[in-house]
């Protein structure tokens, strides 16, 4: 635990640059099944092991990806020498670039995606924002889907 904890202090360090204080602020939480964190919410919900019901989604979701980061797969790889990036890859990195840019006020490595690629990103978050209420999700993690 104790490195665990050194790990995101040093990655803290490096990220924000020292001294940390104004910058930072680090927020110990449990992850552990059966345990509510907002940061890990699956954990605590008995039906997310079940695959059909906690990642009933993920094959959707995939398959989107895999349409709208398409052309920005080569793209991006032409810039990468010795590792092979693939939609899963550039995908995370679409994702840090809103993290970064929450965290920092600005990513740089946002200017890699085109407002068309955001908006796409959009698109496929929009049903896990949208579509589903408190109760709908209530209901599926202690349930299951009707």
């Amino acid at each position: 635990r104790t490195r665990m904890l050194d790990s995101a202090h040093n990655f803290a360090l490096g990220f924000f640059r020292y001294p940390l204080e104004g910058q930072y602020q680090q927020e110990i939480m449990i992850g552990a099944k059966g345990i509510n964190n907002t940061l890990a919410p699956y954990r605590f919900c008995p039906n997310n092991d079940i695959p059909n019901i906690g990642y009933r989604g993920a094959p959707l979701t995939d398959a989107w990806n895999a349409v709208y980061l398409r052309d920005t797969v080569p793209r991006l790889q032409r810039y990468v020498d010795g590792f092979e990036l693939d939609v899963r890859d550039v995908y995370a990195m679409q994702e840090l670039c809103a993290y970064e840019t929450v965290a920092l006020g600005y990513s740089k490595s946002c200017e890699l995606f085109t407002e068309k690629g955001g908006k796409a990103l959009i698109i496929r978050k929009k049903p896990l924002l949208y579509s589903l209420h408190a109760a709908d999700l209530n209901q599926i993690c202690l349930s299951g889907p009707e």
